[in-house]
């Protein structure tokens, strides 16, 4: 078929079929060079990638801050010890003991770490671990070796400087240490701290 392209060829069909009867001769597939009505096509663009909108139960909730937690540990032949009581609070550390006498238990998420004072030796989900320090009772209170029990529960145990850091498994909460030595009795002989009156 031959068409004779003109200005005032009015049939609604003209580029249709100007472009059928390009199509065995590859100038169809050239867009820029195609003239339609005097007019050249437009050019070709790629496609633009688009993301579907996402629906209101996928939108990503905000990123809460990380929950600093800031306390004491003492500092004892270069081991920090921190209260157990302050795990339970900064990290949500689960407390029990029981027996006589008593061992501790502490869990967080699956793992369970069964210590008692005084022993060097303890279970975490029941396979036999060993600590260089032992845990000890100071004041009727449990303190534990900070790195050797954070390491065993899952945390994230880093030294800042002379604090110690211990972060929780997602990062979101995390417990600072500030090294403090203990108070020791005055030597015999030696003045000690006054003592005040009670009222």
């Amino acid at each position: 078929m031959r068409l004779r392209p003109t200005k005032h060829y009015s049939s609604p069909n003209y580029p249709a079929m100007f472009l059928a009867a390009l199509a065995g001769t590859g100038a169809a597939a050239n867009g820029a060079n195609l003239i339609v009505k005097g007019r050249p096509a437009p050019p070709k663009l790629p496609p633009v990638e688009t993301k579907p909108m996402p629906l209101l139960g996928e939108v990503a909730a905000p990123v809460p801050p990380t929950r600093v937690f800031n306390s004491f540990g003492i500092l004892v032949s270069s081991t920090t010890f921190v209260p157990v009581t302050v795990l339970r609070d900064a990290l949500d550390v689960r407390l029990a003991h029981a027996g006589n006498p008593p061992a501790w238990t502490l869990k967080l998420g699956e793992t369970t770490v069964v210590l008692a004072p005084g022993q060097t030796t303890s279970t975490v989900n029941g396979r036999v671990m060993r600590f260089s320090e032992a845990p000890r009772l100071i004041r009727g209170e449990l303190f534990v070796p900070a790195r050797a029990v954070g390491s065993a529960l899952g945390l994230n145990v880093s030294k800042r400087g002379a604090n110690v850091a211990i972060f929780s498994a997602t990062g979101r909460k995390a417990l600072v240490l500030q090294n403090v030595a203990p108070k020791l009795p005055p030597a015999p002989g030696m003045m000690g701290p006054p003592r005040l009156p009670r009222p």
